[in-house]
């Protein structure tokens, strides 16, 4: 049986990961950047909407391209300003953080490469953050029913996206599980981030904005089926937020 580490305590818990997923999970992956120049190792600024879209890379390519997302999915026209106003520097690099949802009996479970922890993934300057864990997961896992971003934070030296992805039961053949309970929030001053976070709370406001994105989101509430609507009738809707600032 093959080991992987999946945590940044290199003395922490090492999660055992079959054979056929390990494989999987090093097979290139396909690049889903149309550049031929080599990347950045860092973009600049980062643009972040509340409903889970992330933009990254020069300030002046960001601006039209959240003006056309604001008129294409909120029915809003944001000006340079505006948009200027939302960007952040990115200092180091930018990871996604995936966490892998199923239902099974009425209650949700984690699962994954990586079992219950979460499934880091680096993402390139040139490429889509939800394109390339959409791929990664369904190179390694299989087609999910939904892949969303759900909020964002800097941790492990870098800019961390954490990502939900809701897989079908079928899926989940030999990777290892846990049931998912609830946690309070991770919740700051009225003008600072909470100063820590853990997993769990992460999961939980990941599983709050998922229920947001079911009430608000035509697409995604077509595609989650009616188990899931009634499971997450019991978050409370969150939008996509900034968790904490390291």
């Amino acid at each position: 049986m093959f080991r992987l580490q999946t945590t940044t305590d290199k003395t922490g818990p090492i999660t055992e990961v079959p054979p056929k997923i390990l494989e999987r999970i090093l097979a290139p992956r396909t690049s889903t950047s149309t550049s031929t120049e080599e990347a950045p190792v860092a973009p600049e600024k980062m643009v972040t909407c509340v409903c889970g879209a992330a933009w990254w890379g020069k300030e002046a390519d960001l601006i039209p391209l959240v003006q056309q997302h604001g008129r294409d999915l909120h029915n809003m026209d944001a000006t340079p300003e505006q948009v200027q106003a939302m960007a952040y520097d990115v200092v180091g690099p930018v990871h996604a953080e995936v966490f892998i949802l199923w239902l099974g009996e009425g209650h949700l479970n984690l699962t994954g490469p990586c079992g219950a922890d979460p499934w880091y993934l680096e993402i390139a300057a040139t490429e889509d953050p939800v394109t390339v864990v959409a791929e990664a997961i369904r190179r390694v896992i299989g087609e999910p029913v939904v892949v969303h971003s759900t909020s964002w934070r800097r941790d492990r030296s870098a800019v961390v996206l954490s990502f939900v992805a809701v897989i079908d039961p079928e899926l989940v053949r030999d990777m290892p599980s846990a049931p998912i309970g609830r946690a309070e929030l991770a919740r700051g001053e009225a003008a600072t981030a909470p100063t820590s976070i853990a997993t769990t709370q992460v999961v939980e406001h990941g599983l709050r904005h998922l229920a947001w994105l079911a009430k608000d989101d035509p697409l995604v509430a077509q595609r989650l089926s009616p188990q899931w609507h009634a499971v997450l009738a019991g978050y409370i809707p969150e939008p996509f937020r900034n968790l904490v600032q390291a």
